[in-house]
């Protein structure tokens, strides 16, 4: 992964402060592992894997730590990465005509490439595209006297096909929305444990492209099932639902209950255990 920054000044930052501390161990580690632009792909099993921390403390974790960061239902975007990193403000780097040598930083093209990537994340991320405008624009790259300088779409590939780029975000917002409406209205009213909604709402979204509504909402009653089974024990923990979701756990099977007694287990017949006792002692007492 490479050597990286870290900033000593945030153990004296009252919102770092007030985290509990395996939310400060997850946020150290988003900064550890996050791509050049402070984007991480987020993956629950693996965090958990390499922190220690449980799945359901993770998907909480990022909620709390989102307040002041940004994510969506795909990654999570260390808001001041860059800047702990130097990497602000941004000066990518430029070959300079008739020069031996350039101007600029050149890792803050992969910088850039992975901002463009991201564009319409949230209002930061394109300003930080837009501080780079000059470097993107033919006239303003030829300006600078670079005959190869990237401008849109040389070099990097985002103006062939941004048409069609356009329409998929568009769509995948559209699809978005309607899947967020479908979490409020009928996921989370029916949920029995209502629990870190935000994470809960991202697993929906994921979960929503491995299996279709009906049979979602349908296994809820499982779902429900299985807390009331467990909150009497001493050391219960209960499931969250995006923990519930992440693990696909409405294809759970119910388990049959084989009395009326509720208590999930075949009634035992002892009347003829005791007869058959008491007939054995008879006949010892008939042999004396």
């Amino acid at each position: 992964m490479g050597i990286r920054f870290t900033e000593d000044g945030k153990w004296y930052d009252p919102w770092f402060r007030r985290l509990l501390s395996d939310h400060k161990l997850l946020f150290i580690f988003l900064c550890e592992v996050c791509d050049l632009a402070g984007f991480w792909e987020m993956d629950i099993e693996e965090a958990a894997y390499r922190t220690g921390l449980p799945e359901d403390v993770i998907e909480a974790g990022l909620d709390v730590i989102g307040e002041k960061n940004v994510k969506n239902c795909k990654y999570f975007w260390v808001r001041n990465y860059l800047k702990i990193q130097k990497n602000t403000p941004l000066n990518p780097y430029i070959k300079l005509k008739g020069e031996k040598h350039g101007e600029g930083n050149k890792s803050h093209i992969k910088i850039v490439r992975l901002l463009l990537e991201h564009k319409g994340f949230c209002a930061d991320v394109d300003s930080l595209i837009e501080s780079v405008s000059w470097w993107l624009s033919p006239m303003d790259g030829g300006s600078k006297g670079d005959a190869s300088s990237p401008g849109l779409g040389k070099g990097i590939g985002i103006n062939k096909n941004s048409n069609n780029t356009n329409n998929k975000k568009t769509k995948n917002t559209k699809k978005t929305k309607q899947l967020e409406k479908e979490f409020d209205e009928q996921f989370w009213p029916s949920c029995p444990n209502k629990l870190a909604k935000g994470a809960a709402r991202e697993a929906f979204i994921k979960a929503r492209k491995k299996a279709d509504l009906s049979t979602i909402i349908a296994g809820l009653s499982v779902y429900a099932d299985y807390e009331d089974g467990r909150r009497g024990q001493k050391d219960y923990r209960p499931l969250h639902p995006a923990t519930w979701l992440n693990q696909e756990r409405w294809e759970d099977e119910r388990t049959r209950k084989t009395s009326s007694s509720g208590n999930g287990k075949r009634p035992i017949d002892t009347g003829g255990y005791r007869r058959g006792r008491e007939e054995f002692a008879s006949m010892g007492s008939d042999a004396k």
